[in-house]
């Protein structure tokens, strides 16, 4: 009966140290898996950025009226642009979903990276509701809204001894979100041409994300695919 008594309880040991090895194997599984999952997605944007920034050397040879150290200035400003949203990547190891960016500290990221390179003052007011956007989808939109402020900075002028004020509006509706950029400017220059680069940039970033826009005087009203709410 002892025997028994003493060969169950070993049988129940036994059973519980398989469980635990089991569920220490599902663990290990899921780690590698999610392992495997963040290092195709690093692939994955290294590769779609380093294409970007090749589009964007391309796009910056073209213009033959400025000198080499404008063009470089340029190029490193919308480079930079990536850079920043690289460095708010949030990648979601429990569901292994792709990785988000936060629209409003991306946003704040780049004006004050613009304020930081330019002489002209300007204030800036971001409405972003918590909103997060898939990183395929940020990363255009930071080079449009870049380009954005760069046409504020370089031709929107304000009423006499008035600093230059730049608005930034993102509602999400169902699967879009509604983009509202805009200065106080008095003037904005009709530059919806194709020779015009920032304008060239913007209608290529967002035909790339399935974006359109359209433009009031100094008022753009975008539209970008895929958000994510807090």
């Amino acid at each position: 009966m002892a025997f028994l008594i003493q060969e169950n309880r070993r049988k129940k040991q036994i059973d519980k140290q398989k469980l635990i090895i089991e569920k220490d194997a599902l663990k290990l599984e899921k780690i590698v898996k999610d392992k495997t999952f963040l290092i195709h997605e690093i692939n994955h944007r290294v590769k779609n950025n380093l294409a970007v920034i090749l589009s964007l050397i391309e796009i910056q040879g073209q213009e033959n009226n400025k000198t080499t150290e404008e063009l470089i200035k340029q190029l490193h400003n919308r480079v930079n642009t990536i850079a920043i949203g690289h460095h708010l990547f949030s990648y979601d190891m429990e569901t292994t979903k792709k990785s988000f960016v936060n629209v409003e500290e991306y946003a704040k990221n780049i004006f004050e990276t613009k304020r930081s390179i330019t002489t002209k003052k300007y204030n800036y007011k971001i409405e972003a509701s918590n909103i997060e956007l898939i990183v395929d989808i940020a990363l255009p939109f930071g080079l449009v809204l870049n380009e954005l402020i760069t046409n504020s900075i370089k031709h929107a002028k304000p009423s006499k001894n008035k600093d230059l004020e730049l608005q930034l509006n993102l509602v999400a509706k169902d699967k879009t979100i509604e983009v509202i950029y805009k200065d106080n400017g008095n003037f904005f220059p009709e530059n919806d041409k194709p020779e015009a680069m920032g304008i060239y940039i913007i209608k290529g970033m967002l035909n790339q994300i399935s974006g359109t826009y359209n433009r009031k005087q100094s008022t753009f009203f975008i539209t970008i695919p895929y958000a994510k709410t807090s």
